[in-house]
């Protein structure tokens, strides 16, 4: 039977809701490459399709046909629930040596991935480990690159930082190398290749730029995120496809905005969170994106002691912990420093029945981390250890109960909560569809927060001009009108609504925070702008027309002169407690 009668009968059978009757007499006349063909371009979602499948399998296995027996197995990938997945993948591998490379690699691929979508953190592990091994023996370029960049966030999840560098650092020797270059010409063309090897490059590059905030490295991160904005840059000169160019917009916006909050520059953290989660399209913001973006904003807003803020986007973060269900997609650290300043936000506003729900919370998450990760230890727990949880909570349930804040259950509740406790850990388990919604609502109502006058894409296009007039540094020039940036043309009122999404009041405000900002970088940066003589060259060449102007600006700014500044760093100041 031919691939055209194939389909005639499969879409009778279907019609009719004759699955049943799509059997291996009927089809024993098939020619196998038919069936494949078939099977490649039918939906994956229904009887007859999964049935066609089992099939195909067998009559592969009859005519000892490794080639086709090996599609068949990986034809389940997309026909079962993913827990069934991976003795397939098993199936392939075991049969493997009479075949391409590419199958082996891409079983181990396909069930490192299944296993991570599963929370079986030392299995994912163990997989793209000897994925990348076996890449590197057959020299296969893109299975090297992507386990390792599944290796470096996995390791750096889990807090093994000194293994997340080694895979950082052997991911960017791959993909600055000639041969790495060789193969995206050829599998891009030779006319995007260099923003093809630019968006690579700063996928590994922002890897580097969390693990060393996360060390505390900040000198040797601010240099990858230089490289990463350097890269950004030749994305947006030379043009990249749609998913690919803003993708690289989450990576700079994430890098910036992640760099700024380690540095202790909230208001600036903020600012690019909320370029992060607003202009970029919903179906290009993945969840791991959204949750930095919350992340940033609700820890920043923390440490500028504006709670309710605090509070709102860290909510956010904790819906899409329990909405998500992919623990390994944020890590311990992330996930308990969320739970953990929600619950002290609590404390703080004296909400005791909000503290109880957060270490509930705490609980629950990590009895979901030991289930799944068993013997990975992380520095996290030694910061918020499960017994001291359980007494915190004890003792204020004790106080609720002095303080006749709960009803009268509360004594019965108050013994046996530590019991209730294991049993809501169950609840929350069945519970996460809640979340679901949660998460749904957040994704619905993360656009900005005030109304505007414009179109979300008109902003895109405000902001993308924006920041490539930021990275050609462009207004460094003495004297800028808003036609030189919005050479299409913008109304007063637009332009200002726009800004003031950027932390500024106006045009002229925006260009003057700009200068005084790459002047403070280069006093932070340069001892030779420690003089009075050479500030007012810093002057100049920061686009001010005199050095009073210069003064006035930075004072208005920071509160404080460059010559403040200058004497405070050459004091010894610690820069990091600014």
């Amino acid at each position: 039977m031919n691939k055209g009668l194939i389909y005639i009968y499969i879409i009778i059978s279907s019609f009719y809701g004759y699955a049943q009757d799509l059997t291996y007499q009927s089809l024993k006349n098939s020619s196998l490459d038919s069936l494949r063909e078939v099977l490649r371009e039918i939906s994956s979602d229904t009887v007859a399709d999964l049935k066609l499948n089992s099939i195909y399998l067998k009559l592969a296995k009859e005519a000892k046909d490794t080639m086709h027996i090996s599609y068949a197995y990986r034809g389940y990938e997309r026909r079962l629930p993913i827990e069934q997945r991976n003795d397939y993948w098993d199936s392939i591998i075991q049969i493997s040596d009479g075949l391409p490379i590419n199958f082996k690699l891409a079983s181990y691929s396909y069930k490192a991935y299944n296993h991570l979508m599963l929370n079986e953190i030392n299995e994912s592990l163990s997989n793209f480990l000897t994925l990348y091994e076996l890449s590197k023996k057959y020299n296969n370029i893109y299975q090297q690159h992507y386990s390792l960049l599944n290796l470096t966030q996995l390791k750096f999840n889990f807090e093994d930082t000194s293994g997340a560098l080694d895979f950082a650092r052997k991911n960017l020797k791959l993909v600055t190398s000639d041969e790495f270059k060789n193969y995206v010409i050829k599998t891009k063309g030779i006319s995007r290749a260099n923003s093809y090897l630019a968006f690579e490059k700063m996928a590994v590059k922002s890897s580097l730029n969390e693990i060393l905030l996360f060390e505390g490295k900040i000198d040797s991160a601010r240099y990858y995120l230089n490289l990463i904005k350097k890269d950004y840059k030749t994305i947006l000169g030379n043009g990249i496809d749609t998913l690919h160019f803003y993708e690289a917009r989450d990576i700079y916006y994430a890098s910036k905005a992640s760099y700024l909050y380690n540095t202790n520059n909230y208001e600036q953290s903020i600012t690019y969170s909320d370029s992060l989660l607003t202009l970029i399209p919903k179906k290009y913001l993945y969840n791991n994106i959204i949750f930095k973006g919350n992340y940033f904003k609700g820890m920043s807003y923390s440490y500028l002691k504006q709670d309710s803020l605090a509070l709102k986007y860290l909510k956010n973060c904790d819906s899409l912990l329990w909405a998500d269900h992919q623990l390994s997609s944020y890590g311990p650290y992330l996930a308990r420093s969320v739970l953990n300043k929600l619950y002290l936000l609590h404390k703080k506003n004296d909400n005791a029945i909000g503290q109880i729900d957060y270490l509930n919370k705490t609980i629950a998450y990590d009895s979901l981390i030991n289930t799944s990760y068993g013997d990975i230890n992380y520095k996290i727990l030694k910061h918020f250890e499960l017994p001291e949880i359980i007494e915190t909570k004890d003792n204020l349930i004790k106080q609720l109960k002095f303080k006749k804040v709960l009803n009268k259950s509360l004594a019965i509740f108050g013994f046996i909560l530590f019991g209730l406790s294991l049993i809501y850990i169950a609840w929350l388990y069945r519970k996460f569809y809640i979340y679901n919604n949660n998460f749904n609502k957040l994704i619905q109502n993360r656009s900005i927060e005030v109304a505007y006058d414009f179109s979300a894409e008109k902003l895109d296009k405000i902001f993308k001009t924006m920041d490539e007039f930021e990275i050609n540094e462009s207004y460094l020039k003495p004297v800028i009108r808003v036609e030189d940036v919005f050479d299409y043309g913008i109304n007063t009122k637009t332009l200002n609504d726009a800004l003031r999404l950027r932390g500024s009041r106006n045009f002229s405000d925006y260009i003057n925070r700009l200068k005084v900002n790459y002047a403070f970088v280069e006093i932070t940066n340069n001892i030779k702008y420690h003089k009075s003589s050479t500030l007012r060259l810093l002057a100049e060449k920061s686009g001010f027309t005199s050095q009073k102007i210069f003064n006035k600006k930075f004072i208005e700014i920071f509160g404080f002169s460059p010559m403040f500044y200058v004497k405070k760093l050459n004091s010894g100041f610690d820069l990091s407690s600014m």
